[in-house]
C-alpha cells in the first residue's frame, strides 16, 4: 500500500486506518509523510511495525508534504494555510487610483473566463477575508457563483469600523465574520461582528486563534493592497496565486511585490499565473 500520510491510529470520526491495514494483510505499506498530529506522531507506524508489517517512511517526502499543506499547517503552526490572491497589470497596478467622485467598481484586470478558476478556488477554501476597503470599493459577494461547490465562510477586516452595511457581503447568505472597532448591538445567525480593541496589528492573532479554534484549515486573502501586505509583514502567507493581465493601467495602487521567486507559472493566452510557495514549516 502507498499512502500520502501516516495511517492513524485512533478513534475520530473513523475508526484507526492502522487497524484495517493490518487486519487486510497487507505486508508493505509505504508512507510519503509521518502525522504531526500528536494522536498520531508516529504511533500509526509503531503499530504496523510490531504487526510485522514493512513499512517504509519518507518516500517522496516533500511532494507528500505539498498535498497536505494545509493539514500540516493547521498541526504544527496552529492556524489555516493562507494563500494570497490578487491580480495586477502589466505596468504593475492592481487597482486605479479612487477619488471622490469616482465611482466605486470592480477595475477588472484579466479575462472574466478567469473568475470561474476564482470561485473554484473559493469552493476548495474553508474561508475567505478581504478588508473593509475592498468591500466599500467593490461590493463582492464573495461566493462561488461561476463554480459549483459551497461557498466559504466570508470575513472582513472592518478594523475602524467605518464600511457600513449595505453592501453584499452582509446580506445572509452566508456565515460572515466582521472584525470590527463599532460592531452593532444586533448579530444574526449568519452574521457575526467580532470586536477589535485596540483596533491594531492584534487582530491577526485574535483572527488565527479563532481560525484555529473553528478548524478552519485554509484561508484565501482577496484583499485590497493593505491587507494583502499586512499578511506578508506577519509573515502570515504559505502560499501566493497573482494574475498578470494583459492591461495598462498608467497610474493607480501598485500591486504589491512577489514575496519570493514564483515556482510555477501558467499562461492563459496573453496573461499569466504565477504561484509561489513559503513552507519553511515543511521538511525539505
Amino acid at each position: 500500500m502507498y499512502v500520502n500520510l501516516e495511517p492513524c491510529s485512533h478513534w475520530g470520526k473513523t475508526p484507526p486506518c492502522a487497524d484495517l491495514i493490518i487486519s487486510g494483510g497487507i505486508p508493505r505499506v509505504v508512507i510519503g509523510c509521518a502525522d504531526p498530529n500528536p494522536l498520531v506522531a508516529g504511533k500509526g507506524i509503531r503499530r504496523l511495525r510490531d504487526a510485522g508489517i514493512r513499512v517504509d517512511v519518507g518516500v517522496a517526502e516533500e511532494e507528500a508534504q505539498r498535498l497536505n499543506h494545509a493539514f500540516i499547517t493547521f498541526q504544527t503552526l496552529h492556524r489555516p494555510r493562507i494563500i494570497l490572491k490578487w491580480a495586477q497589470t502589466r505596468d504593475g497596478f492592481m487597482d486605479k487610483l479612487r477619488t471622490p467622485d469616482t465611482s466605486a467598481g470592480v477595475n477588472w484586470i484579466t479575462d472574466l473566463k478567469l473568475k470561474s478558476l476564482v470561485h473554484r478556488w473559493r469552493a476548495e477554501t474553508d474561508a475567505i477575508l478581504v478588508g473593509a476597503g475592498t468591500v466599500r470599493n467593490d461590493d463582492p459577494e464573495l461566493t462561488t457563483r461561476e463554480w459549483p461547490g459551497k461557498s466559504p465562510l466570508r470575513i472582513i477586516l472592518d478594523r475602524e469600523g467605518d464600511s457600513g452595511t449595505d453592501y453584499r457581503v452582509y446580506d445572509g447568505s452566508v456565515p460572515t465574520w466582521i472584525y470590527t472597532a463599532s460592531p452593532p448591538v444586533e448579530t444574526t445567525d449568519k452574521v457575526l461582528f467580532i470586536p477589535v480593541n485596540p483596533p491594531d496589528q492584534s487582530v491577526f492573532n485574535s483572527l488565527m486563534d479563532t481560525l484555529y479554534q473553528h478548524k478552519i484549515l485554509t484561508l484565501l486573502i482577496e484583499g485590497g493592497k493593505e491587507t494583502l501586505e499586512g499578511f506578508m509583514r506577519q509573515g502570515l502567507w504559505d502560499e501566493y496565486r497573482v494574475f498578470t493581465g494583459n492591461r495598462f493601467f498608467g497610474q493607480g495602487i501598485a500591486a504589491p511585490p512577489l514575496p519570493s521567486q514564483p515556482e510555477l507559472t501558467y499562461h492563459f493566452g496573453n496573461e499569466l499565473l504565477e504561484i509561489g510557495y513559503n513552507c519553511k514549516h515543511l521538511a525539505r
